[in-house]
């Protein structure tokens, strides 16, 4: 069930999903409250590399189950509180630690007042496998798309696109609002030549990654790590 975890914010063309978020589907250690993961840039200047451009950042609030409760991602400049591009998700759990229900949230800046873009609720069968999620358009609640999930003897099998109906669809589903995958877009995770050096703090978890390609670094990461 592990490798369900991620997929399940976006419900989208995602083939699997896993609607209980907690800090160890994040691969978290210890009781996690808050982490904060900036993502950067590294530039050459006088022959040594150094911190360049900021490109964002991903904030996630969990709470003392470890049940994920906000996450928000924000692109832009960090100087600028004008430029900045955020999309807020706010997770509903219920009394047996599902989460029943994401609500998305989009602001063009700061200042700008925050509007409900998506709204996702799920169902679940007896064993607590989620069974299906639909999103709803947030500013008029109508349908906008959602799937099913079918599993055997408990494992995850696969996944089918259905109608407003609940009738099954041939459609493709993609998710519209991309905020954190352009975030890491950066990083060319599978090629051969990149090189990852890691950071740890005294739980296990990485505080800072260094992404280096043919000896030369290139992308970073760096976390706040915040404990109960």
């Amino acid at each position: 069930m592990k490798k369900l975890i991620f997929a399940v914010a976006f419900l989208v063309c995602a083939t699997i999903s896993f609607a209980q978020f907690n800090s160890s589907g994040y691969e978290l250690k210890g009781s996690v409250k808050f982490v904060e993961e900036s993502v950067f840039e590294y530039v050459e200047k006088f022959g040594e590399i150094e911190v360049g451009n900021f490109l964002g950042r991903k904030c996630m609030h969990f709470n003392e189950n470890g049940l994920l409760a906000k996450k928000y991602i924000v692109r832009g400049d960090r100087a600028s509180r004008d430029t900045s591009e955020i999309a807020t998700f706010e997770y509903v759990s219920n009394d047996k630690g599902q989460i029943k229900e994401v609500n998305e949230f989009s602001q063009y800046n700061y200042r700008s007042q925050k509007s409900l873009k998506y709204k996702t609720k799920y169902k679940f069968d007896e064993a607590g496998n989620v069974i299906q999620g639909i999103k709803y358009n947030g500013n008029d609640g109508s349908f906008y798309n959602g799937y099913r999930y079918s599993y055997t003897n408990g494992e995850y099998t696969s996944s089918q696109a259905i109608n407003s109906d609940g009738s099954d669809s041939d459609s493709d589903y993609s998710y519209q609002n991309d905020n954190e995958d352009r975030l890491y877009d950066y990083f060319d995770y599978d090629d051969e030549d990149v090189t990852n050096k890691e950071t740890v703090d005294p739980q296990g978890n990485w505080i800072k990654r260094i992404f280096s390609k043919a000896s030369k670094q290139e992308r970073g990461k760096e976390r706040r790590i915040i404990y109960y």
